[in-house]
C-alpha cells in the first residue's frame, strides 16, 4: 500500500508538471505564470484547470503577481490540491479495507445501522419492548456507539433479504400468500398492545416522547400529540378545515372527506409506522424479521395503513396487498392524499406534557396483565 501511495504521488506531480508547460489552444505558454480560476475534480482527484483568455493581459500580469512565478506556483499548486487530496485518498481506502474486513467477519452476525445525529435511545427501546411481548421477530440491539457526533446502532443480523420491489410483481401467488399471511399475525400482535400508561392515551413513542414520521414533519421527531384532534391539526399545518381548503383552493367535495375524516376519533395502537419492503426481511417464503423500528409508536388505527400507502405508493402491486394484512381506512387514506404533503412545516402546538408520568415498562405491563 506504501508503495501505491508514492506510486500515485509521483504520477500526479508529473501530471501538474506536464500541465503547467503544455500549449494551451490560443497559443500562450502554460509555463506562463498563470492564475487558477476554478478546480475540477475528475476520477476522484482534484486538479486546476489554469484559464488566461487570450488578449486579457493585466490578468496574467496580476497572476503573476500573486504567483510569483512559474515553480513557486507548481509548488503551491501541488501543496494546496495534491497533499491534502491524498490524505482523503488514504483514509478512504482504510475505510474500505475495515468495511471489507468487517462483512467477511463481524458482519456475517452483526449489523449496524448508522442514525447519523438522531439519537438511537428510542429505536433501541423499541426494540427491546417488542422482543418481549410480541414473537416478531426484530433485531436484538447489542451497543450503541457515538463516533464523530454520530451514533450507530450495533444489532443481531437477521437472516434472509429485504423484499424487492420487482420480485414482488413475480412472486407466485402461494409465495405471496405466505409472507401476508405473517405479516397480518405480526399486525395483529402490535394492535393488541395496551395503550400508553396515562390518560388519556397519548400519540407518542415507546417512552412516551415525539414521535418519528416524515409524514408528519420531516426535520426531527414532533410531539407527543395530546389527542387525534391535535395531530391532525399538524396534518393540516395548524390551519382548520376550511381554512386549509380556501388557501389550497380544494374542490368541496374534497374538503367534505378531509372534515369527515378528521372529525373520526380511532381507537390508540401501537404502530410500526414504517411497513415498507425495505424493512421486511424474508428467505423463500418466511418473514425473518421487521426491521426499523425509529418511528413506532401509539398512533390512531388508521395511520399504519395511511402510512404504508403513502411511503410506496409507486408499486401498485404492493399498494394493492396492504389491505390483506393491514386493515383498511380507505377514506381516511383517500382524505390524506387529498391534503398532500408539507415538507419542511412544523406547527408549534401547545402540548401539555407532564414529566410525572410514568412511561416505564413496569408501569405498562401493570395496566396490561
Amino acid at each position: 500500500m506504501l508503495l501505491h501511495l508514492i506510486h500515485q504521488f509521483w504520477n500526479e506531480k508529473r501530471y501538474i508538471e506536464h500541465c503547467m508547460n503544455r500549449e494551451w489552444p490560443h497559443g500562450r505558454n502554460f509555463a506562463e505564470p498563470l492564475k487558477a480560476d476554478k478546480l475540477i475534480r475528475l476520477d476522484g482527484q482534484f486538479f486546476a484547470e489554469l484559464i488566461c483568455q487570450p488578449g486579457s493581459k493585466s490578468h496574467c500580469e496580476s497572476a503573476e503577481s500573486l504567483s510569483g512565478g512559474h515553480s513557486r506556483f507548481n509548488s503551491m499548486l501541488y501543496v494546496s490540491l495534491v497533499i491534502p487530496n491524498r490524505f482523503h485518498w488514504l483514509r478512504d481506502k482504510l475505510e474500505n479495507i475495515v468495511s471489507k474486513l468487517w462483512d467477511v467477519t463481524f458482519g456475517r452476525f452483526i449489523f449496524v445501522k448508522d442514525l447519523g445525529r438522531r439519537d438511537a435511545t428510542v429505536e433501541v427501546a423499541t426494540m427491546k419492548f417488542i422482543r418481549q411481548h410480541t414473537s416478531i421477530p426484530v433485531p436484538k440491539a447489542l451497543g450503541v456507539l457515538r463516533y464523530r457526533g454520530k451514533q450507530h446502532i450495533f444489532m443481531t443480523r437477521l437472516a434472509g433479504k429485504e423484499i424487492d420491489d420487482r420480485q414482488w410483481k413475480v412472486y407466485s401467488q402461494d409465495t405471496k400468500d405466505a409472507i401476508l399471511s405473517q405479516l397480518r399475525s405480526f399486525i395483529t400482535q402490535l394492535r393488541q398492545i395496551g395503550p400508553p400508561p396515562q390518560s388519556p392515551p397519548f400519540i407518542c413513542n415507546i417512552l412516551g416522547g415525539p414521535i418519528m414520521d416524515h409524514r408528519l414533519c420531516v426535520d426531527h421527531p414532533y410531539g407527543p400529540y395530546r389527542d387525534e384532534e391535535q395531530m391532525n391539526l399538524q396534518i393540516r399545518q395548524g390551519l382548520t378545515v376550511d381554512r386549509f381548503a380556501e388557501i389550497g383552493k380544494l374542490p368541496k367535495e374534497v374538503t367534505e372527506l378531509i372534515r369527515q375524516s378528521h372529525d373520526l376519533r380511532h381507537p390508540i395502537v401501537f404502530t410500526h409506522n414504517d411497513i415498507a419492503m425495505r424493512n421486511i426481511m424474508i428467505d423463500g417464503d418466511r418473514v425473518t424479521g421487521l426491521i426499523d423500528w425509529e418511528c413506532a409508536g401509539w398512533l390512531p388505527a388508521h395511520w399504519e395503513y395511511v402510512k404504508a400507502n403513502w411511503t410506496e405508493f409507486y408499486v401498485k402491486e404492493w399498494v394493492r396487498d396492504l389491505r390483506t394484512f393491514i386493515p383498511p381506512f380507505d377514506m381516511e387514506n383517500e382524505a390524506d392524499r387529498a391534503i398532500g404533503w408539507s415538507r419542511s412545516w412544523m406547527a408549534s402546538l401547545d402540548i401539555p406534557f407532564d414529566p410525572s408520568w410514568d412511561f416505564s415498562w413496569e408501569s405498562w405491563k401493570a395496566q396490561n396483565p
